[in-house]
């Protein structure tokens, strides 16, 4: 068995576990592996179309990839976390008084995200 038979056996089977991932961007970094490999070794033997289609591949997979990594980096940056007291009109001052002042200071404070 030569050099291009393993590369292409190898990069066949990279292929067919990429596709059994659960995980979206584990599989198309995967698939990207297994289609450098298959463009190498269809290089190597010469069948062009093949390495046209894993080029192809390879590029759609390095768009989705980066688009991928762009929401997940900024999923932690899309909320910021603010403090926020209960509101009331004057009519119900002395009742806030009295509610707050049986509930002792935390830093526990209810929190709701808000868009930045």
């Amino acid at each position: 068995m030569s050099f291009l038979d393993i590369l292409g056996w190898g990069g066949s089977a990279l292929l067919i576990v990429s596709v059994m991932q659960t995980r979206i961007l584990r599989l198309r970094l995967l698939n990207l592996a297994a289609t450098i490999v298959l463009l190498i070794f269809n290089w190597g033997i010469e069948v062009w179309s093949m390495v046209a289609m894993n080029a192809a591949l390879a590029g759609l997979n390095i768009f989705y990839i980066a688009k991928l990594w762009r929401e997940l980096r900024g999923a932690g940056t899309a909320y910021e976390i603010v403090p926020v007291e209960p509101r009331c009109d004057t009519s119900c001052g002395a009742r806030r008084a009295i509610s707050r002042a049986s509930i002792p200071a935390s830093p526990a404070w209810p929190r709701v995200p808000r868009p930045i």
